[in-house]
């Protein structure tokens, strides 16, 4: 379990930024760090956390809201953070099964497909 009192804030701070939950959404991003998860999958995604690789503390989810299946949940930055690109994302879904990747460098992805099966990333060319 991630234990960090300032990447804590950090992580609070980027769920207070209320991360956009649309149907259609495109990955034009301000931020290097900004992507898009599309929930491609059967289920919905009821938490997602998004944390420094090297925070100890998940912190708080950054979805508002659950994700339900055909939607995309848009991941803004509310700061600038220049190199600051590798994270780690888990996904809890509704029938309980959990999803990760970790040492995900954010600045290189722009849309992350979550399918029943696999997970796939557009990334920038």
């Amino acid at each position: 379990m991630k234990l960090s009192r300032p990447l804590h804030l950090l992580t609070a701070v980027l769920a207070a930024s209320v991360l956009l939950l649309t149907s259609h959404s495109t990955a034009l991003a301000d931020d290097a760090r900004d992507f898009d998860i599309s929930n491609e999958s059967s289920y919905a995604m009821t938490s997602v956390w998004l944390a420094p690789s090297a925070a100890t503390d998940w912190g708080y989810p950054v979805n508002p809201s659950e994700v339900p299946s055909g939607a995309v949940l848009h991941i803004t930055f509310p700061y600038a953070a220049p190199g600051a690109c590798m994270y780690d994302l888990h996904i809890a879904y509704n029938d309980g099964r959990p999803d990760q990747l970790s040492d995900l460098n954010i600045c290189n992805v722009l849309t992350i497909h979550i399918t029943d099966t696999q997970i796939t990333l557009d990334t920038v060319q």
